[in-house]
């Protein structure tokens, strides 16, 4: 391999990486988000006042 095709593959491999931790990110994000949701309706109840166990 000549310096030029190491330096590509090296880019290559790193833009793979920052792809893949930004995809990570957001789909923990999304996660959270969903898991907040849920949880408040668990406590507060579709109604958002009392707690609603049926």
């Amino acid at each position: 391999l000549s310096i030029l095709e190491e330096q590509q593959r090296q880019q290559q491999q790193q833009q793979q990486q920052q792809q893949q931790q930004q995809q990570q990110q957001q789909q923990q994000a999304a996660v959270a988000a969903v898991q907040q949701s849920t949880s408040q309706q668990a406590t507060q109840g579709p109604s958002g006042q009392t707690p609603q166990f049926f």
